[in-house]
């Protein structure tokens, strides 16, 4: 959205404003190699390579777990 405020027709203030940016959540091994990663949009990703099954998703959820010891 970008709006222009005038008094007296002087320019006083012009802006631009912007959704938030939703986050990335990352889920790291121990020596901080992503292991999982889920976007804003729903892609999931698994050691840098888009998920396309839920067989990954688990076991990408437990090569994350593995590596911190559970």
């Amino acid at each position: 959205m970008k709006g222009d405020l005038f008094i007296n027709k002087d320019q006083v203030i012009s802006a631009t404003l912007s959704a938030p940016v939703a986050p990335t959540i990352f889920f790291k091994g121990k020596e901080d190699i992503e292991i999982l990663r889920l976007e804003p949009n729903g892609d999931i990703f698994i050691r840098g390579r888009l998920v396309e099954n839920d067989k990954q998703i688990t076991d990408g959820l437990r090569q994350f777990l593995l590596s911190h010891g559970y």
